[in-house]
């Protein structure tokens, strides 16, 4: 058998976070999309997963340390490799946020064995050079944060589901490199006997309690852990909420931490131990941690938070020395169960920090958004790490009188930060291919000057009302995903804030219709192809140049005509046996010359006999709204002219690719056509009741 030396586990490991990092740019932006769009459920549901996650590394870490101490390392970590390809497939498949669920609670299990890597290490490296050899392995770690998140948010622009598969695949990947290559580590004489008595969760920390150099550093390690994850719990949704970052924005940030930590890990913590020695490298690294957390907490733009990540890069320093000082204390046949005990003991930290600070998130930004506080969670991580270090130093007592008192002093530098304004929107479950209202709220301190927007590609005009600053839109017909709607906030003094929500319409359910025309009306002759997109383009030119105009309606819009709607919106539209279409606006029943009145104020911008529609009015209402009037027998108004609500501007005809006479009404956001009858009685300036519990569409 090949001798085991530190690099095959480095290669192990390095192939696992490789897999672990494609995952992480996109594992929240699926979570927000099968949880309805809804940003504060989709933290409330990732705090679940990542707290179920940690209960399984708590529960099996102990019993997969102990294992590795009787029949070795290998098959452990053979186990851990397969088990984390099995929950990326079962990812890649979830049709619900249950089947993550699942996933994840198979992968706490499997990469509970991550500690078994940390025994290996001890296995083959001398104590003196432990320290650094577990910075070499936090090297791994970086690696794989580099590429991955890279990785994952090129593939996630393809898709949500693609990074999962390619994890899957790297993880099998792994398993065969570790069938083939990985050496066994623990010699037989070496090993230990298995007890259940030890192997459970109670019965390891039994094990830190015997030793009374080891519980000081225990806690160290519980305070360490639950302020780290601060970081990977929150990542993707601060930048997301906060900075308004992309999902290829997202990858390469991390892959930015990843670059720090590979530098940190690989090429500062054997030579900062070395200089330093173990226990003022941990302070040290605990120092930089606590002020990067501040950073991060406190950045109004996300080019100084992104400047807290080569100071968090030296937070590195903290695991390798405490895992060097610790091992330090345990014989060779224990550092399996010592392992355990710190997986343990981290598992304990996991279970309560995504809880903690996602809960601590959705509050800042939902029940305590006044406080203007959205960076409460990395404050309190920073908090949570000067402790450490006074534990390290003083002891626990004094930790604690620290304890109470920083989290004042924080509590008051933070209520003079502004933080972002929430952006929400009606009907909360909207259709595809309907008109929604956004609606952004700040503080009664709100010194937002402009508000500037997007929404499916199209600019949003935000105005400031009674109730905020409000904005119509309109989500795309055919959307299946989730929608993004982002808005970014100009204040007063010149810093700006991005706020990113998602929208995940409902599907619309629409019948079909069969009708019979002439061989004309369906397949258009050659020689009319040229006219047909000219007069095409002159609709988008309309649609468009409405960006440019002002809001120019005030009253609630009303129907252009009180008779029966004869064909809804959306409905699949089959000629002469062959679906061609769908039905993008609504029909209004009448009889030839009946009248035809402006559905609300606005500017004629097109008054034109076109092939398709016939004698067609267009009017732009302002702030990027067009409503159009189709297959009219006779228009009332001129390009130019201004009309009122209920104004007539026409009569019901027959014109254009018709079977018979009605008026066609459309409705058009920019270039987003959307029901109209989503605008009849809608009023910018109207007060919301509050909304009920969201269903999932």
């Amino acid at each position: 058998m090949r001798r085991a030396t530190f690099w095959f586990i480095f290669g192990t490991v390095l192939l696992d976070m490789l897999a672990l990092g494609i995952i992480a740019p996109v594992f929240p932006k699926l979570v927000i999309q099968l949880e309805g769009g809804n940003d504060a459920s989709a933290a409330g549901a990732l705090g679940l997963f990542g707290t179920v996650w940690a209960a399984m590394q708590f529960v099996f870490a102990p019993v997969l340390g102990a294992l590795s101490d009787r029949v070795g390392r290998r098959p452990v970590i053979l186990l851990s490799c397969l088990g984390l390809g099995l929950d990326y497939g079962i990812m890649a498949l979830a049709p619900t946020v249950g089947w993550l669920f699942v996933g994840r609670v198979l992968s706490g299990i499997t990469a509970s064995s991550f500690s078994t890597s940390f025994a290996y290490i001890a296995d083959v490296t001398e104590p003196d050079e432990r320290a650094g050899r577990f910075g070499l392995l936090g090297m791994a770690f970086g690696l794989g944060f580099i590429l991955g998140p890279a990785v994952g948010g090129v593939l996630g622009g393809i898709g949500l589901r693609a990074p999962f598969w390619a994890a899957g695949a790297l993880s099998l990947v792994g398993a065969a490199y570790g069938w083939f290559v990985l050496p066994e580590s623990l010699p037989l004489d070496r090993r230990a006997t298995f007890a259940w008595r030890r192997a459970n969760p109670v019965g390891s920390l039994g094990m830190l309690r015997a030793r009374e150099a080891l519980v000081g550093l225990a806690l160290v390690a519980f305070l360490y852990r639950v302020a780290h994850d601060a970081l990977p719990s929150l990542f993707v949704l601060y930048g997301d909420y906060r900075f308004g970052w992309t999902p290829r924005a997202v990858g390469f940030a991390l892959a930015g931490v990843g670059v720090v930590s590979m530098i940190v890990q690989g090429g500062l913590v054997g030579a900062a131990v070395k200089r330093l020695g173990e226990p003022r490298a941990l302070v040290t690294g605990l120092a930089f941690g606590a002020a990067a957390f501040a950073l991060y907490g406190l950045a109004p733009t996300g080019a100084l938070f992104l400047l807290g990540i080569p100071i968090g890069g030296l937070f590195g320093l903290t695991y390798p020395a405490l895992q060097g000082l610790m091992t330090r204390r345990v014989g060779a046949d224990e550092q399996g169960r010592l392992q355990g005990a710190i997986a343990s003991v981290m598992g304990i930290a996991g279970v309560i920090a995504p809880v903690l600070f996602t809960q601590v998130f959705a509050a800042a930004i939902g029940r305590f958004q006044g406080l203007g506080v959205p960076g409460a969670p990395f404050l309190l991580a920073a908090l949570l790490l000067v402790t450490a270090m006074l534990v390290v130093r003083r002891g626990v007592v004094a930790s604690l009188v620290a304890l109470v008192a920083c989290s004042g002093a924080l509590s008051v530098s933070a209520q003079s930060v502004a933080g972002p304004p929430s952006l929400t929107w009606r009907p909360r479950a909207p259709l595809e291919g309907s008109a929604v209202v956004l609606q952004l709220s700040a503080g009664p301190d709100d010194s937002m000057v402009a508000v500037h927007g997007e929404l499916a590609g199209e600019p949003l005009h935000f105005e400031r009302t009674a109730h905020g600053w409000r904005a119509l839109a309109a989500v795309p017909f055919d959307r299946s995903d989730s929608v993004a709607a982002r808005a970014t906030v100009e204040r007063a003094g010149g810093l700006t804030d991005t706020v990113v929500t998602w929208l995940v319409p409902r599907r619309r359910r629409a019948p079909r219709e069969k009708l019979r025309a002439a061989p004309e009306f369906v397949e258009p002759p050659d020689s009319l192809e040229e006219r047909i997109r000219e007069e095409q383009q002159l609709v988008t030119g309309v649609r468009h140049q409405a960006h440019d105009t002002p809001r120019l309606w005030v009253e609630p819009f009303i129907r252009p005509r009180s008779s029966a709607v004869r064909d809804r919106f959306g409905v699949a539209r089959t000629f002469n046996g062959v679906l061609r279409s769908r039905h993008m606006g609504v029909d209004f029943a009448g009889r030839r010359g009946a009248s035809v009145r402006a559905a609300n104020r606005g500017v004629v911008a097109l008054v034109a006999d076109l092939y398709l529609s016939g004698t067609t009015v267009l009017i732009d209402h302002g702030a990027g709204l067009v409503t159009g009037y189709l297959h009219l027998s006779r228009t009332l108004v001129a390009v130019g002219d201004t009309v009122t609500r209920g104004q007539e501007i026409g009569e019901v005809g027959a014109s254009g690719r018709v079977t018979g006479p009605h008026l066609h009404w459309l409705a058009a956001y920019g270039g987003i056509t959307f029901d109209p009858l989503g605008l009849v009685g809608l009023d910018l300036d109207a007060s919301w009741a509050p909304s009920p519990k969201r269903a999932r569409p």
